[in-house]
């Protein structure tokens, strides 16, 4: 098979980093609508992330195809997909659409997803309920995730339920477990603790990334 040629840096923005260098967690809300793209062209854009709620590992991302009514959607495994370069606008991975770990979403796809209970809708999750020790309040508003482990390190929360508040970030280990069905983020700190956890704020120009050393 042909060599892949290289990868658009986009605007020079373009994230390498070699051993040794920051880890740097990107926004999953910021991910949706960003295009994957081979080494032979796009393959989709980025319509949800499923995580398993265990180990907080990203399972899959759900990449859709086309327009509606012949819309389709496809689970890329993301172990499967070598060396990334992160571009403004896309997900560039220096493989062909061949080599990628995926399987359309068909019904019987669909029905394993909803009968496994510890993945995850990171769509579905983003907006819950916040279950403090001392009672409910807050939301879920954005995920970080770890782009060299492939894992939600970190929740984003509103400190406040519908009104505008400071986002602060907990770690998954605080989380003591997601209840999809009721919407709610079950945490095992009391309100005022969640309240003073780090302030976080997303970057502007559409760069949702923050880095930690």
């Amino acid at each position: 098979m042909a060599a892949c040629p290289s990868t658009t840096n986009w605007h020079g923005r373009c994230l390498r980093r070699g051993e040794g260098e920051a880890v740097v967690h990107r926004s999953v809300k910021g991910l949706f609508g960003i295009a994957i793209r081979t080494c032979d062209g796009e393959i989709g854009t980025i319509d949800d992330v499923l995580f398993e709620d265990r180990w907080w590992t990203i399972r899959y991302l759900v990449a859709k195809r086309g327009e509606w009514p012949r819309t389709r959607r496809v689970l890329v495994d993301p172990m499967s997909f070598g060396n990334v370069v992160w571009s403004i606008g896309s997900l560039d991975l220096k493989v062909w659409s061949g080599e990628i770990e995926g399987a359309w979403i068909g019904p019987r796809e669909a029905h394993a997803i909803k009968a496994d209970p510890h993945l995850m809708s990171a769509r579905h999750v983003l907006g819950d309920g916040i279950r403090a020790l001392d009672g409910a309040f807050g939301r879920v508003d954005d995920l970080l995730l770890n782009d060299q482990s492939w894992t939600v390190d970190d929740l984003a929360l509103h400190t406040r339920r519908w009104l505008p508040s400071k986002l602060v970030l907990i770690p998954h280990d605080n989380v003591q477990g997601i209840d999809a069905k009721r919407g709610l983020v079950q945490v095992d700190l009391n309100k005022d603790s969640v309240r003073h956890q780090k302030a976080w704020k997303r970057r502007c120009l559409g760069d949702d990334i923050h880095a930690t050393p």
